[in-house]
């Protein structure tokens, strides 16, 4: 079982019918959230995240990150909208959900 390591807390992040544990993706959505992240996520936008299944969306800003099965988080752009929106694979995958949301946000500014 693979697991990774969020702010000093271990987590699995699959189970053995291969759905995202919960803790996993609620770890990733409080180190997004938290304000020692910063940093990272740029204090001055607000993050407005919507988790499902695996994955964690900024709708208003058009990206997504997804913990894969390989317990890495994987960075998406959203082109389009609504109907015709889809979802295009941005960035290098990644242990860590901060760098994983940062990659989506730089492409996402560059398109």
């Amino acid at each position: 079982m693979l697991a990774t390591k969020v702010n000093d807390t271990v987590i699995t992040a699959r189970g053995a019918d291969s759905h995202p544990r919960p803790a996993a993706m609620a770890a990733a959505r409080t180190a997004l959230l938290d304000p020692d992240n910063a940093d990272g996520v740029d204090a001055a936008r607000t993050v407005r995240l919507r988790a499902w299944r695996n994955r964690l969306t900024a709708d208003n800003e058009g990206i997504q990150i997804r913990l894969g099965p390989d317990n890495r988080w994987h960075p998406y752009i959203r082109e389009g909208h609504g109907t015709a929106a889809a979802w295009w694979p941005c960035a290098p995958v990644t242990a860590d959900p901060i760098a994983a949301f940062v990659a989506a946000r730089t492409a996402a500014t560059r398109n």
